[in-house]
């Protein structure tokens, strides 16, 4: 992972699916609140037609706030890991209970911190260090821990050196195949 440089703004971003259950605009708003003087440059990477009704409240959120917030659209597949590397800190900020985000073990697989929903899976998954959470839906919240850790260098790098092993993918594919076997 490509470390913040000194005196740049805090790189954080979502990746992933665009549902009005997924939190986004939670996000976008918590982005919409920093002041000018905080160091946060915010990017939204997911499919912005395939969800006009969710799209639409991002784009004029994200109007007044283009200095903070970039609504960047997907990326090719291939492309994924140097999107994370552009990134200091994910947000997933998902209203509803999801068990396990792939997007949470990506980014700590390129040793990028999360900042989740204290629910379900998120919550639990963050237990284990790697970044904090804040409640569902509290865009405030979210924005509070943007500026702390835009202002505290020192907190990003605790939660970079708390993120938990992630087996590669490659490696649960032959866990599941041996175990397969075994059942057999």
């Amino acid at each position: 992972h490509a470390p913040r440089p000194n005196g740049s703004p805090l790189r954080v971003g979502y990746v992933g699916t665009l549902s009005d259950y997924k939190g986004v605009e939670d996000f976008a708003r918590a982005v919409e609140q920093l002041g000018a003087g905080v160091p946060v440059r915010a990017t939204i990477h997911a499919h912005l037609v395939w969800s006009p009704p969710v799209a639409a409240p991002l784009r004029s959120i994200g109007a007044p706030s283009r200095d903070h917030l970039l609504l960047a659209g997907p990326f090719d597949p291939e492309l994924r890991d140097a999107i994370f590397d552009s990134l200091d800190l994910l947000v997933v900020p998902s209203l509803w209970w999801e068990n396990s985000p792939l997007t949470i073990h990506e980014a700590w697989q390129g040793g990028v911190p999360v900042l989740a929903s204290d629910r379900g899976g998120m919550a639990e998954l963050l237990a284990q260090g790697g970044g904090a959470t804040f409640p569902p839906g509290d865009d405030a919240a979210l924005a509070a821990l943007l500026v702390r850790v835009a202002r505290e260098p020192e907190l990003l790098a605790s939660w970079a050196a708390s993120i938990p092993p992630v087996r590669p993918i490659k490696e649960d594919v032959r866990l599941l195949e041996r175990l397969s076997r075994e059942l057999r």
